[in-house]
């Protein structure tokens, strides 16, 4: 038959398990979050062939208790809302547990419960109020808070994210009609669908007859550019005991080399860990902070800089970070501390190899970017050269200053 959608095998007999993942991905656009918040939550509730928690609960055990979950994943251009599964394969259970595990994750999306031909009033109206709550409350999650704010700042995509205020007006606005229709114009959006495990080949067979929409085929996430013309600095005030503050860095001009691998082992011989530049400097040597680290965000090509610390301490942290990464910039560390940061991320590497979710995430980064397999990466990782971790160090330039500031 002709797909209007892919299926990507990952044959392995390491695992008990097989892991499914339907990726649905669309451009990303202003609303997508709010929408496809909402429909995480509803479409979790339950579905047609099982209308009650309690029935979902039932049928779940009787398959030997799969996993499901739903989640959104975004890059610059494109959103996407994953439907992953994980359940026993039939092979240490019963025959025809495959089907009926497929069928049971699927209903989830392809065929959740509705009533009069739209999600039920009562059920959105509890999934939009947790919602509402959960915006309302954000500033109660500082860390959270801070990094959404910053990344706000951060101007990434062809929008402008919306403050939490106005994104409340905007949910406020939802209707059980407009999330409903939104869920029908996903039927049109991209699908790719990943699986993990001993597959045997009924398993795209089962998929294939159990699918249907008017899907597209799946895009590539091309790597971001970013123009830094002057430094922003954002100051927020909160009634928190310890202040929050960020700084995002912006890399341009990277290699697929730099981005996936170079990228990670700057961003963990800066501020990876106890024996990092910044812990040293900024914790052990001047106790200027609680805590700090750096992360390094591939599909962005973002470095944050996150540190907690007494508002006092937020100009002796800049420089601090500025010195740390000047000093990779020069070459001033040693071939021991790069062979030790490269040990730690290839060990990494070797336990995601023991996971059949990092697998299978590993599968759609390599379909969606062309990421390496697993078992290339740590071969990958030993190329990494004092030259171009220094070298990385010079393609990333401070874009935003962000604190919210709290009563110390």
């Amino acid at each position: 038959m002709k797909r209007n959608y892919n299926i990507y095998l990952n044959k392995t007999k390491e695992f008990k398990t097989i892991t499914i993942s339907f990726v649905f991905q669309r451009k990303n656009n202003v609303l997508d979050e709010l929408y496809r918040t909402l429909l995480r939550k509803i479409l979790l509730l339950k579905t047609a062939k099982y209308d009650t928690q309690e029935k979902l609960s039932i049928a779940s055990f009787q398959l030997y208790s799969p996993i499901v979950t739903l989640k959104t994943d975004v890059s610059k251009d494109y959103r996407s809302f994953n439907l992953t599964g994980q359940f026993l394969n039939e092979k240490y259970t019963e025959k025809g547990m495959n089907k009926k595990n497929i069928e049971f994750i699927m209903d989830y999306f392809w065929h959740p419960f509705l009533k009069d031909n739209m999600f039920d009033e009562s059920d959105f109206a509890l999934c939009k109020k947790k919602y509402i709550e959960e915006l309302k409350s954000i500033k109660n999650y500082p860390d959270e808070y801070s990094l959404n704010s910053c990344w706000r700042e951060l101007n990434l995509y062809e929008f402008k994210i919306p403050p939490t205020e106005e994104y409340l007006k905007m949910l406020e606005k939802i209707t059980v009609k407009d999330l409903y229709n939104y869920y029908k114009s996903m039927f049109t959006d991209s699908l790719n669908i990943y699986i993990t495990g001993d597959i045997s080949e009924d398993i795209p067979a089962v998929i294939d007859n159990y699918i249907y929409g008017d899907f597209s085929l799946g895009s590539v996430i091309k790597a971001s550019e970013y123009k830094v013309d002057e430094i922003k600095k954002v100051q927020e005030k909160a009634d928190i005991p310890q202040s929050k503050l960020i700084l995002a860095y912006k890399a341009n001009g990277l290699s697929k080399f730099e981005n996936e691998y170079v990228s990670l082992i700057f961003a963990m011989i800066l501020g990876g860990g106890t024996t990092s530049f910044l812990h040293e400097e900024a914790r052990e040597e001047h106790s200027l902070c609680y805590y700090i680290y750096a992360n390094y965000y591939i599909l962005f090509n973002i470095m944050l800089i996150e540190s907690g610390i007494n508002s006092q301490n937020k100009e002796k942290i800049v420089k601090i970070a500025q010195k740390a990464i000047d000093k990779i910039k020069n070459g001033d560390f040693t071939l021991e501390k790069l062979a030790e940061t490269k040990k730690i991320y290839k060990n990494v590497l070797l336990e995601a190899q023991d996971s059949p979710l990092s697998i299978t995430n590993n599968l759609i980064a390599m379909v969606t970017r062309g990421a390496d397999k697993l078992s290339e990466k740590i071969a990958k990782v030993d190329e990494v050269t004092k030259d171009d971790v220094i070298n990385f160090a010079k393609k990333i330039k401070l874009d935003t200053i962000y604190m919210l500031e709290g009563i110390r």
